[in-house]
């Protein structure tokens, strides 16, 4: 007999049939490996989903660049090998009574040499799970939580020009019975290449809060961590520019700064804006920050995030308020504890 549990799972595994199927197809053949090369921008992300050979089992030498995966599957990233079942009462019932297993992924790619001298990084935004990482036999890292984004340095171990380079990419989903939910298997988002210079900001480097709101001004904090992994110390200069839900800057502060080789420095900008946009479901207004991270005359770095403008207040007798009012119908939450169920609307 199904449990509830058990029959959730299956409506989740069936959904991410219909959601990830046409996705992640069999791709044809490519007539050689892909290109990859530096833009004109200071920030390089290349899209790396398309064209990687898969193989479902465990191989004991598909980390090595000679590897024979001429005749693996090629299929487009997002993928995941466990909606293909077969499904069967022998796997977990939370996890739609779907397979689990191991796979082997391979991606083979050629860097353009006007990439050498950089920082060129490999960006995974979700692998179930229990993943190990090699770029051309190197064991480069992995991450053993299947929801959590990484990234993994390839620099040292990259070839330039006409010689290829070959991502493998292990994963061990052989405790199928891991969760109450459908989790799938396999590198189930998507992939990224990134150059920048080795004087950057640093992954997930930017944090922007609001501390401040008023009716006609807000202060935007913008926490921003620099990485330097050169040889020799770098002067820098910071921006951070507000840009405007209808695209011009309203406002910026720039910094002067210096960090050392092999160390971060992390930098705060407050900046005051005047007569904000507030953020709300009615009127979802977005800013974005730009931040460019410059030395001397050379743009080492720019990345744009973007933000909402709102204040959230919790009143134990009257519940949620946002930017100051209630929020009516549309929002509904609870904040559960393991003493009680507090709602947050009502």
């Amino acid at each position: 007999m199904k449990t509830i549990g058990g029959w959730i799972g299956v409506v989740l595994a069936m959904s991410a049939v219909k959601c990830l199927a046409a996705g992640q197809g069999e791709v044809p053949s490519a007539t050689g490996a892909e290109v990859i090369a530096p833009t004109s921008g200071a920030r390089t992300v290349a899209d790396l989903d398309r064209d990687w050979r898969f193989s479902k089992g465990d191989f004991a030498s598909a980390a090595v660049p000679a590897f024979n995966d001429s005749n693996w599957r090629r299929v487009k990233l997002p993928h995941d090998w466990s909606i293909e079942g077969p499904f069967g009462p022998e796997y977990g019932s939370g996890n739609g009574y779907a397979p689990g297993g191991m796979g082997w992924y391979r991606k083979h790619f050629r860097l353009d040499p006007a990439a050498k001298g950089k920082s060129v990084a490999i960006e995974f935004d979700g692998v179930y799970d229990h993943s190990q990482v090699w770029i051309n036999g190197h064991f480069v890292g992995g991450r053993p939580y299947g929801y959590s984004s990484f990234e993994c340095d390839l620099t040292p171990h990259l070839k330039f020009g006409t010689e290829e380079n070959v991502v493998a990419v292990r994963v061990d989903h052989s405790r199928f019975a891991d969760s109450r939910w459908y989790t799938g298997s396999g590198i189930y988002r998507h992939v990224r290449l990134r150059i920048t210079d080795k004087a950057r900001i640093a992954l997930w480097g930017i944090f922007v809060t609001t501390p401040e709101i008023r009716e006609d001004s807000a202060v935007i904090q913008v926490e921003t961590t620099i990485w330097n992994d050169a040889g020799v110390g770098a002067d820098f200069s910071l921006e951070s520019a507000i840009i405007a839900p209808e695209g011009p800057p309203v406002a910026q502060l720039s910094t002067r700064g210096h960090v050392d080789p092999g160390a971060t420095q992390s930098l705060v900008h407050k900046i005051d804006l005047s007569r904000p946009q507030l953020w709300s479901p009615e009127t979802p207004h977005l800013y974005a920050l730009r931040s460019r991270f410059t030395s001397g005359t050379n743009a080492l770095d720019e990345v744009t995030t973007p933000f909402g403008i709102r204040s959230l207040r919790f009143d134990p007798d009257k519940g949620f308020f946002l930017n100051g009012k209630p929020p009516g119908s549309k929002v509904s939450a609870f904040i559960t504890t393991p003493a009680c169920s507090v709602p947050l609307c009502r």
